[in-house]
């Protein structure tokens, strides 16, 4: 298994959000993670890379693994090394340009010349259909499809065992979600691992292997893909598909700012 969480606990304060999640994802697979807002599924995520850190349970990603009751620093930073996260509002670094926002990471995580870094820099932002004269252009004067494929490309650069995607296209207007699920179908396609939480549901049934259906901090239901969205067994799964009828695209919502855990964790990305 790449990744293979056991029995993940996570409160804030005395809340629950998390209430023994269990997951496996194999190698090159696919997983979608779908629920109600609240239901923990971004926690979760953000629990594999140790942005949140769990209160109680283990994880293993390719090598590496943590106890959530001792984490030390050296085995922390292993584990965050075998990820890397694309986020909801982009989080580029915005006094770079793209193309340093992508070979930054290249020159320092695999100690890459500057010329070796930036010729691999624009290959990847090629692959995302990032065009030559965007390169050195800043964040600011791009589009929200634009700067999503740049993170997309940034998160590749660090050559993760698996990519996390948090609602990658929950801040943009409807017009550019296509551009972006486009890049992460493409990147299915190529057997990369990955583990999307989305509320796009037929983009879930299409590119995704297994869907995990989480309400309540617990996982109710997965299952492969077509089979759990177009006719899934538990009742509350069920309910929720179909309180979304035929909508698969949400309204963009304004994404979360970027948080110091979430900055620390970029920089511990270009900088390793």
């Amino acid at each position: 298994m790449k990744i293979d969480v056991h029995g993940i606990h996570k409160n804030f304060g005395t809340k629950p959000v998390l209430r023994g999640i269990d997951l496996r994802v194999a190698q090159g697979e696919v997983v979608a993670v779908i629920g109600p807002s609240g239901s923990g599924k971004s926690t979760l995520l953000r629990c594999l890379n140790l942005l949140e850190t769990p209160d109680s349970g283990t994880i293993r990603i390719g090598d590496a693994s943590v106890d959530a009751a001792r984490i030390g620093r050296r085995e922390a930073a292993r584990l965050r090394s075998k990820t890397a996260m694309v986020f909801q509002s982009y989080n580029l670094f915005r006094n770079r340009t793209v193309l340093q926002n992508v070979s930054d990471s290249i020159t320092l995580r695999r100690r890459a010349s500057r010329t070796e870094a930036e010729r691999t820099g624009r290959e990847l932002l090629e692959r995302v259909g990032i065009v030559d004269e965007v390169v050195r252009q800043y964040p600011a004067t791009l589009s929200g499809g634009q700067a999503q494929r740049v993170s997309i490309a940034r998160a590749l650069a660090v050559e993760p065992e698996a990519v996390l995607f948090d609602e990658p296209t929950s801040a943009l207007d409807p017009e550019l979600v296509g551009e972006v699920l486009s890049v992460i179908r493409d990147l299915a396609d190529q057997d990369t691992t990955m583990v999307i939480v989305t509320h796009e549901m037929g983009f879930a049934a299409e590119v995704a292997d297994r869907v995990v259906f989480m309400d309540e901090g617990r996982v109710v239901e997965e299952g492969p893909a077509r089979d759990l969205i177009g006719n899934p067994r538990h009742a509350r799964t069920r309910q929720f598909l179909g309180q979304l009828g035929d909508r698969t695209v949400a309204e963009p919502r304004k994404p979360r700012g970027i948080g110091e855990l979430d900055e620390l964790y970029l920089e511990s990305m270009v900088a390793g």
